[in-house]
């Protein structure tokens, strides 16, 4: 590709591609990851006691991943489990091997050899130490499972070898689990699929609250896992500092103004910037991932600077003989354009990485975050401000006490 803009019509080609040629393959295309990323964005792990029943585990599984299949977000869905091989199984009869001088060991000596090969030794070739197996040649280990009963083995103590049917009670073909996946030292198996757009598209509260629904036997549990929990993790690794960074700036506002209530009024201000960050994100169709929360935190300081230059600007004005209300209205007159000015920089200034695929959530949190954020701080913190000081319009007031001594006069 000469641009990655063409990934999506490649990938596109490609499954149709292997859907005509590979039918019996899982060709799964994705797209590099930034980020945390993961082969399988959307996994659910359900897990038993360390002897779990792996029928229990498979049929949870199965319900699990009907349930997911039914998505129309839903591209591949499938367990780490895989599918049951047939295996060929020859029950040890423990009298005649007493009798023989046979072992379970002798026994499975003779079946590799058969099949696998057993290795003998080793060779040395320069600095790489090769295996020397010991197995039959091709025509006879494609022919070992119809012979298997006249298989020779040998003995314990030496002597003649003797066929496998002679120390065996029955041998039989039965179905196993190749793959028998641990998680925490317990059976577990992960459901996992593949979302056609993105990992929240497909794990929605609906698709959650209906797995949630499945009945799970006692010591059995189920957790979600993939790009859900990656995220997760991200964000938290982020707490230790946000927690210091929020109690610095708590005080930092507190000593400003030197006031409970002025930095209060800063503080409520910051969530209404969610309006238009989750407004960006709905238009664009981007994820809110981790590069998408740093500029939201980014965003939060952003919204403090702007409320504090008007709260800062109203405290000036009082200062300077004007009445309170008047204080707050003017204060929020002069200070429109600055505040409109400098989130418009801001916003223009990180219009170019809307074109970069790694920093675009970024540069659209903070561009209609800060845009519709701006708006809110010159209309809302200013009646925040008037209702907890009890700040109320004197000609409102006035008005008032004129009605009220109308009927007296008359």
């Amino acid at each position: 590709m000469k641009d990655f803009r063409d990934a999506e019509k490649l990938m596109h080609e490609i499954d149709v591609w292997a859907n005509e040629n590979l039918a019996d393959a899982e060709v799964i295309p994705r797209k590099y990851g930034l980020g945390p990323s993961e082969t399988w964005a959307v996994r659910l792990r359900i897990s038993g006691p360390a002897v779990a029943d792996p029928d229990t585990l498979r049929r949870l599984a199965e319900e699990a991943k009907q349930i997911i299949a039914a998505s129309p977000q839903a591209k591949v869905v499938r367990t780490d489990w895989r599918q049951r091989v047939p295996t060929i199984v020859a029950v040890y009869d423990v009298t005649n091997g007493r009798w023989t001088n046979v072992d379970r060991r002798n026994i499975g000596d003779a079946t590799r050899r058969a099949f696998d090969g057993v290795i003998v030794g080793h060779y040395r070739e320069k600095d790489k130490l090769l295996p020397i197996v010991l197995r039959a040649v091709d025509s006879e280990r494609e022919e070992a499972a119809a012979i298997l009963p006249n298989l020779q083995v040998s003995r314990a103590f030496g002597g003649n070898m003797i066929p496998l049917a002679q120390v065996t009670r029955d041998i039989r073909m039965e179905w196993e689990d190749p793959l028998i996946w641990r998680w925490d030292r317990r059976r577990a198996v992960t459901v996992q699929a593949v979302p056609v757009g993105l990992a929240s598209e497909l794990r929605t509260p609906e698709l959650v609250e209906k797995i949630s629904k499945i009945e799970l036997p006692a010591g059995y549990t189920m957790e979600w896992d993939g790009e859900y929990k990656s995220a997760r993790d991200a964000q938290a690794s982020l707490v230790p500092g946000i927690v210091p960074a929020v109690l610095i700036m708590g005080l930092i506002l507190v000593g400003l103004f030197n006031s409970y209530r002025k930095p209060l009024i800063i503080v409520l201000i910051i969530p209404f910037a969610m309006i238009g960050v989750t407004l960006g994100l709905l238009i664009t169709r981007q994820p809110f991932g981790f590069v998408a929360l740093l500029a939201a935190m980014s965003l939060a300081g952003m919204m403090i600077k702007n409320a504090i230059v008007l709260v800062d600007e109203i405290d000036a004005l009082q200062a300077a003989a004007q009445a309170p209300f008047d204080a707050v209205i003017n204060a929020a007159v002069s200070r429109l354009r600055p505040v409109l000015l400098a989130a418009g920089t801001t916003v223009l200034g990180v219009i170019p990485l809307l074109s970069d695929v790694f920093w675009v959530s970024m540069s659209v949190v903070i561009m209609f975050g800060l845009t519709l954020g701006a708006v809110i701080t010159m209309v809302l913190l200013p009646t925040i401000y008037a209702l907890l000081f009890g700040i109320k319009n004197p000609a409102e007031a006035t008005g008032s006490n004129s009605a009220t001594s109308a009927p007296e006069v008359a």
